[in-house]
This record gives structure tokens, C-alpha cells and sequence, in this order.
């Protein structure tokens, strides 16, 4: 430890030794009976604690200096470093009574990574001495977050102590998380306390927030820093958050952080550096609004097909509809006690081909599919079925895209592609009864025609008003893109929703618990796309890339519990699902032994928020097999 403090701390020393020499000489007897006083030295103690964002690790630089009334330095400093892997340091003779800054540099412990900083962070706190020997304070990110909020505080004519308990309630309120018994600079996460969990459940969402923000790993530590900074700034001034974008960063953290990992991460790190510790629990901090599902179960293999497509009925099972190899007919797959049950559901000459099936349930629990150019409908498992043909007129009826959707009102719309025709035609239809009714033209697009290995993707939804939408790539030349068409006034309105002539299609639809329209698309070449994402609310569109990098064929979005957008898409790769939260895109594997399936179907069931997932899977042996994947 080194200490400097210019010339006071020097002359004080020279007075100790030239001290002894007058008493000397007085009694000697050279000057009678004059008497000198000395002032007693000014109490000292020992200021000890630990640097924590994670644990900062030995070797780290502390330094303490003394403050005026007014938080300027009187320049008085004390320096050191952190003698173990925890983060402890300890400073001597630092005058008691006195108001402190402790200052920390160095490389921590990543509690989400789970792995050491890969640059240095720093952090500060402010603080009093005691007037006792030993002073305990800690450096921690919630003492570095109010340093400069007691600042201004205390400039404004507050007492120290008054500002100091002011800021921390102010600072946690953005966190969700209550205000500490003690005060910021005695918590220490390794300690277990309620008050330390407190300020591990802050440590850890800042933490969160910084990797999701970060484009890459070596980002993270600067993210971090550039977050502490600008959250300090914000309060500083009026003791809250203004700023929408850190807002949205604590939100995204919340909903992404995974506490139980984050406990498990520090309490092997602090056995691992030798140090006993009682890392405590957070997760009761935490109160995600949407729940991103951490982890799925294994792949479930239901059957040999193609074209999967899920939905749930009212009491939360799975069902799935696909084509049967051998027959190319309808089969619909359910899960009972006793595990997966399979039946035909249109045994016979109704060729489906390999396109995907697409499925809903109506308001009575009857199912709603349709597969090629057939509707299909029944109340419940095992019940019969009737089926009727989708396109009967006397124009070719060569169906190989259809898509089926439920109304808020009940009305049953169907979109499909008809490619017997040139150029190829988008129509829409109703269905009631068991049978398919009023076809109406929306819109003609040279689609396979001009590109045959372009996916010819349509996907269609209701809007809370019951007003259809309708979504295609357009492969022509004249209205490239993805295109969007809506019943208006009786007649059809269709705009282009992206004009890129890239759009490669595998559009899929959801509308949110507020309204909105979503749909998820493609953009690329035949073996490099990115997904984008695009919004109807309020009348207005938005497109945008989520900035994932996808070799899927089709995309499946799902509202998630909260409203977020999630979209799944089955790659060369994996399964992953894609939730386009405030500030970034939250990324989940859901599989990488089942990586090569050519359509998804992705559904949420609304009772406890569990994701389902249905895809078909091609294997090396080019054997295709129906998977299902739950969240756990």
C-alpha cells in the first residue's frame, strides 16, 4: 500500500522528530519554565471490503481518497490492490470521521458468461469512515450508480448521509427490486443476506443487459461500462431513468436473465478460487413480462411425413396434421396418456404432395386444416371427417399453397395459391359447413413461373375487426417483394409490404394481444437469407431486420406469453427460436439433432406459456419423420 498526501502528511513527520530535540535542550536548562503543546494525532482506521461486479480479481487497483464537505479530493490518497480472486482489499490509517471515495480497476468474474472479464471495468463508492478502528466498504455497480446522483445532492446543500440514502432508494426503483436495509456500501453478494441479494439481482440484470447489447464477446466489458455510465448521468440529475433505451435494456435483461444459472455460476467460481461464500438467491427480483422460453425438451419423433402443422386444443394437447408418405393423404397425429396416436383422416385418391398442412381450431374445438387444394374439418379425435375440395372451378385446379385462418367473429378464411394458372393466382375463400364457398381473386403473381426454386410461400391472419390479410412473395418483375392484400369495403385492397426484389418468401403470421399484425419473412438467395419481421399497427407498416443469418426454408411466428414476437426456423444447422425483444433479438437453440427439417409450425398454448413445435425432418438417409419439440 502506498499512501501520498503532499506536503501536510510531511510536515507533520518532521514535527515528530525535531519535537524531542527542543524538550532535550530544555532540559538542559537553556529557557526557564516555558511549557510547548503538541496536538494529539488524528484517529485512523482501517477501511476494508471487496471490489464486486463479479468478483474483481487479485491484483486489481483500489484506491481511497479523502473528500471535502463538498465531495472535492483534499488530496489525501491511498492505494492498493486486491489480494485474492474474490476481490478483498484493505486499507490502513485512513482518517476517521472522514468522507471517502474507494475506487476499483480490473478484470471480474462474468456472472452470465460464466468466464472472466476480457478488459478491465471500474467501479466507485461513496462513503463515511466510522470512528472505530475498522471501517467496512465495499465497491460495488450499485454504489457506482449513485456516486454521482449523491453529487449533485449534496451540492444542492444536503447533508452527506441525507443524499446518500436518498440515492439508493432512487436507483433501484428501474430495477423492480426494493431498497436495501443497509446501505449500498455494506452488501456483499458472497455474504447471502435479503440486502445482498438485492444487489446481486441488480449486479446481474446490468450484467444481462451488457451481453445482449454487446455484437460480440469482446463487446460485453464495454457495454457494461457504457451502461453504468449512462445510468449514473440519467439518475444524477432529477433521481430517475429518462432514458427510454436503458428502460428497454433492464426490460430485455429481465426477460433473458436465467437467476438459478446466475447462482450456480458464482457459487462454483467462489469453491473454485477457495473462498467461502453463501451467494443467495434473486430470482424472487425477478419478474419477467415475457416469459423466452431457457430450455426444450428432446425431439419427439411422431411419424414418417411431410409438411407438418401444429395447433392446440382447449385443454393444452398437441395436435398434428400431416401428409402420409405412402398415400400423400392426411393424417393427424395426438398426444394421449399412453403417448402419440395416429389416424388417417382422408384415406383415398386426395393427393396433398409434400406442401405444408396448415391447421386451427374454431370456437367449438372442431379442427380447421387445410393441405393442397382440400379442407378438412371434424369435432375431436376419432370423430369423422369431412372433406371438400378448395378450388372446383372450371379453371385448372392445381392448389399447392393453401393457408387457413380463424376470424374473431368465426367467419373460416382460406388463401391459396392456384399455379394452374399463368401467371400464378393468390384467391381467398370461405368455408362453413364441411364445404368451401364465394372464391374471390386477390391478386396474380409470376411466382414459380419466373423462379421454380423460390419457396411459393403464402400465409394469412385476422386483424381484431375480422378483416382478412394476406400475405405472398411476388417473384414478377412489376410488384417484387413480399405483398399484403386486406378486404376492405367488399373489394381488395394489395400493397407491396417489401419491395425488395430479394423476398424469398416463408412468410408466416400473428396478431397480438393488442391488435397488431406481425409477420415474419425472408430475404436472401436460395442458401443465405435473413430473417426480417414486419408490423401493421395503427394503420402503419414497419419492416426491419432482426439481423439473423438463416438458411431455413419457411418461418413460424408465435406470439409469446407478454406479447413479444418469436419466430422459429429450422436451419441446415438447428431449431432455433428468434424473440425480438425491445433492444435485441433473444436467440434459443431449441434443437441441433434435429437441424435439417424443411417447414416448421410453431404455436403458443395461452395456459402456462409453453412453446410447441411440429417440423418434418429430412434425415442423410432422406428418410422424412414428423418431430415434436415442447419447451420445458
Amino acid at each position: 500500500m502506498t499512501r501520498t498526501g503532499g506536503s501536510k502528511f510531511a510536515f507533520r513527520f518532521r514535527i515528530g522528530l525535531i519535537l524531542p530535540a527542543c524538550l532535550w535542550l530544555g532540559s538542559c536548562g537553556g529557557g526557564g519554565d516555558e511549557s510547548t503543546s503538541v496536538a494529539p494525532p488524528t484517529p485512523t482506521t482501517n477501511v476494508a471490503g471487496v471490489l464486486q461486479k463479479g468478483p474483481f480479481v487479485s491484483g486489481s487497483t483500489v484506491t481511497v481518497q479523502t473528500l471535502d464537505t463538498s465531495l472535492n479530493p483534499t488530496g489525501t490518497s491511498f492505494s492498493t490492490t486486491t489480494t485474492n480472486d474474490g476481490g478483498t482489499f484493505s486499507v490502513i490509517n485512513v482518517p476517521q470521521g472522514s468522507t471517502i471515495e474507494v475506487s476499483g480497476t480490473g478484470f471480474y468474474f462474468d456472472e452470465i458468461t460464466n468466464s472472466l472479464s476480457s478488459a478491465q471495468i471500474s467501479v466507485n463508492a461513496l462513503a463515511q469512515t466510522s470512528a472505530s478502528s475498522q471501517t467496512a466498504v465495499n465497491s460495488n455497480v450499485l454504489t457506482a450508480l449513485i456516486a454521482q446522483r449523491i453529487e449533485m445532492l449534496v451540492g444542492g446543500g444536503m447533508a452527506f448521509s441525507d443524499a446518500k440514502t436518498q440515492a439508493e432508494s432512487e436507483a433501484v426503483v428501474p430495477f423492480g427490486v426494493p431498497t436495501p436495509s443497509s446501505g449500498f456500501e455494506t452488501l456483499n453478494y458472497a455474504e447471502g443476506s435479503a440486502d445482498d441479494a438485492e444487489l446481486l439481482a441488480v449486479s446481474a440484470i446490468i450484467q444481462q443487459a451488457a451481453v445482449n447489447s454487446a455484437s460480440s464477446p469482446s463487446q460485453i466489458d464495454a457495454q457494461l461500462t457504457q451502461f453504468i455510465s449512462q445510468f449514473a448521468g440519467d439518475l444524477a440529475d432529477n433521481g430517475k431513468i429518462d432514458t427510454p433505451a436503458l428502460l428497454n435494456q433492464i426490460s430485455d435483461a429481465v426477460n433473458t436473465i436465467a437467476p438459478a444459472s446466475v447462482q450456480d455460476n458464482l457459487t462454483a467460481y467462489y469453491a473454485g478460487i477457495g473462498q467461502p461464500a453463501s451467494v443467495p438467491s434473486f430470482a424472487s427480483y425477478i419478474s419477467p413480462t415475457v416469459v423466452v422460453p431457457s430450455a426444450f425438451a428432446t425431439a419427439q419423433t411422431v411419424d414418417s411425413g411431410l409438411g407438418a402443422g401444429i395447433t392446440m386444443s382447449a385443454d393444452g394437447a398437441p395436435h398434428i396434421f400431416y401428409t402420409d408418405l405412402n398415400q400423400a393423404n392426411l393424417r393427424h397425429a395426438y398426444l394421449g396418456a399412453s403417448g402419440w396416436q395416429t389416424e388417417a383422416v382422408a384415406p383415398g385418391s386426395q393427393e396433398l404432395g409434400a406442401w405444408p398442412i396448415s391447421v386451427a381450431v374454431d370456437r367449438g374445438g372442431n379442427f380447421q386444416v387445410v393441405g393442397a387444394n382440400y379442407y378438412y374439418t371434424n369435432a375431436n379425435a376419432g370423430a369423422t371427417w369431412s372433406s371438400a375440395q378448395i378450388d372446383t372451378t372450371d379453371r385448372p385446379p392445381t392448389v399447392n399453397s393453401s393457408v387457413i385462418a380463424l376470424s374473431p367473429s368465426g367467419t373460416i378464411g382460406i388463401a391459396f395459391l392456384s399455379e394452374g394458372q399463368s401467371p400464378n393466382t393468390i384467391y381467398y375463400a370461405t368455408a362453413s359447413g364441411g364445404s368451401v364457398t364465394s372464391n374471390q381473386l386477390i391478386a396474380q403473381t409470376a411466382l414459380g413461373i419466373v423462379d421454380p426454386t423460390i419457396s411459393q410461400s403464402v400465409c394469412m391472419a385476422f386483424d381484431n375487426d375480422s378483416n382478412p390479410h394476406v400475405f405472398w412473395n411476388d417473384r414478377g418483375t412489376v410488384t417484387p417483394g413480399l405483398r399484403h392484400a386486406t378486404l376492405s369495403g367488399g373489394q381488395w385492397v394489395v400493397s407491396t409490404l417489401d419491395g425488395q426484389a430479394n423476398v424469398r418468401g416463408g412468410c408466416g403470421v400473428v396478431v397480438d394481444q393488442s391488435g397488431a399484425l406481425h409477420v415474419s419473412y425472408l430475404v436472401g438467395g436460395a442458401s443465405a437469407q435473413t430473417l426480417w419481421a414486419g408490423t401493421l399497427s395503427g394503420g402503419t407498416w414497419t419492416t426491419g431486420s432482426l439481423n439473423v443469418a438463416t438458411d431455413a426454408a419457411e418461418t413460424s411466428p408465435l406470439q409469446l406469453n407478454g406479447g413479444a414476437l418469436a419466430v422459429v426456423a429450422a436451419t441446415s444447422a438447428n431449431v432455433s427460436l428468434f424473440a425480438q425483444l425491445k433492444t435485441f433479438v433473444a436467440s434459443r437453440v431449441v434443437s441441433s439433432t434435429v437441424s435439417s427439417g424443411s417447414s416448421t409450425s410453431a404455436c403458443v398454448n395461452g395456459t402456462n406459456g409453453q412453446v410447441a413445435i411440429a417440423l418434418d425432418f429430412l434425415s442423410s438417409s432422406d428418410v422424412s419423420t414428423i418431430e415434436y419439440i415442447a419447451s420445458n
